[in-house]
């Protein structure tokens, strides 16, 4: 519907320059143009319409009564005010300012968005982000604020693979190294080499692309790196687009460590105290690749000078603990150990003593049953990782620790 209402206007009006530095129309004229020129700064007022389908405004303002259309491009800032409107259609925003009466419309098709932006006065900002079959939306009026929105493509997932896999802070290395692998459908020929960015924020001091092989090699300065990283295991992203703006987005893992300090044998941990009992769980690490073996450490501690007695157990140690993976308050997996012994104990701990178990899980999804028949690979995400004493009587106190699995390396 859109494009048979643009048509019809373009039929019964002209076009305006191509290039300007500022511009501005009044007196109920109406504008089009669908060349692709670039204007630092447009103003419409007193009636004035704009029909742009094509190119870039820096700063765009509507007032009495003025209305545009856009399609596409890049503006810095949209300022709209005395009852003037806009409809933006798939384009990206700096800043935008809404006031006295006046309405702006975003849409957005197939892309996701990064809301952030401004509105003030009686002005009204509704946006339409439209993804496959489904939409999301928002409304803004009056004093609301939302300081910058941002309308961004969906970035298509790159693979990398990042040199060295493990980084010690003090070595005295020069480089950082990067391969990338786009989706078949891209050609690695394409990037834009001046948008690769490492953590979004440190660019390449060289890249080199086999258009043969698809794959791109890039050098990052190792020293502008180190600056951000702390000792453990690390996730990063490399990011950038192509010729024609697609997006790309990959991350790798890396193992930092810093032997000045001998800082080892790090591992993500979590503990609670409850009545002079110490909870304690731990992870061999905080990140992990899809398929590897996530490794469960949970431990009870008396801090106290007295004895203690937290409730009853099978009277087999192998079966003292009870383990379990969550995503979103979902069960995923959960262990607990089959004894064949049939007594039970009380679960006692002496003045400052401890008792702990250990155990691995595959990152498979359980389905809610003891054997393994049906279970399946679990998909990237945020997991909990949580350890109890698994107590036939007493008070169960479970303890957690977050982890977070990321796509496993392709074989190459």
């Amino acid at each position: 519907m859109r494009k048979i209402i643009l048509t019809i206007l373009i039929i019964l009006a002209g076009a305006f320059p191509v290039n300007a530095t500022t511009i501005t129309f009044s007196s109920g004229h109406y504008i089009w143009t669908d060349a692709d020129p670039y204007y630092d700064e447009v103003f419409l007022e007193n009636d004035a319409s704009l029909d742009f389908l094509s190119g870039s405004i820096g700063k765009l303002s509507t007032l009495n009564n003025s209305w545009a259309n856009l399609d596409g491009g890049t503006m810095t800032n949209l300022w709209a005010t005395d009852d003037s409107s806009v409809n933006y259609y798939d384009g990206a925003l700096d800043w935008i300012d809404a006031g006295d009466n006046s309405k702006v419309y975003l849409y957005a098709y197939d892309i996701s968005y990064d809301p952030t932006g401004g509105i003030n006065g009686d002005g009204f900002v509704q946006g339409y982000f439209y993804k496959d079959d489904s939409y999301f939306s928002f409304s803004c009026w009056n004093q609301g604020t939302f300081s910058h929105i941002n309308v961004i493509p969906e970035p298509v997932d790159a693979e990398i693979d990042i040199k060295p896999e493990t980084l010690n802070l003090a070595s005295k290395g020069k480089w950082i190294s990067c391969k990338i692998w786009l989706p078949d459908d891209c050609n690695v020929a394409n990037i834009n080499p001046d948008t690769i960015l490492l953590e979004r924020r440190i660019k390449p001091a060289w890249a080199w692309f086999n258009e043969q092989q698809q794959v791109a090699m890039v050098k990052f300065s190792r020293s502008e790196l180190v600056g951000i990283l702390e000792p453990g295991e690390v996730e990063l992203t490399v990011s950038g687009e192509l010729v024609d703006g697609t997006v790309f987005e990959g991350t790798d893992i890396i193992r930092v460590i810093d032997k000045r300090h001998l800082r080892r044998g790090l591992v993500n941990s979590n503990s609670k105290i409850e009545d002079g009992i110490e909870y304690y769980i731990q992870t061999d690490k905080s990140l992990y690749r899809l398929g590897e073996h996530v490794q469960m450490l949970y431990r009870v501690t008396n801090l106290g000078n007295e004895d203690v007695t937290l409730g009853e157990v099978i009277a087999d140690p192998l079966a003292y603990y009870a383990y379990m993976v969550t995503q979103d308050s979902n069960r995923i997996w959960e262990y607990h150990y089959r004894s064949i012994v049939l007594a039970f104990r009380s679960f006692s701990l002496g003045p400052h003593e401890s008792e702990e178990g250990q155990t691995i899980w595959n990152m498979m999804n359980d389905n809610g049953t003891p054997g393994p028949e049906d279970d399946f690979l679990v998909g990237p995400g945020i997991y909990n990782a949580v350890g109890e004493l698994d107590l036939i009587s007493g008070e169960r106190v479970p303890v957690s620790v977050q982890i977070k699995i990321i796509p496993g390396k392709k074989k190459r």
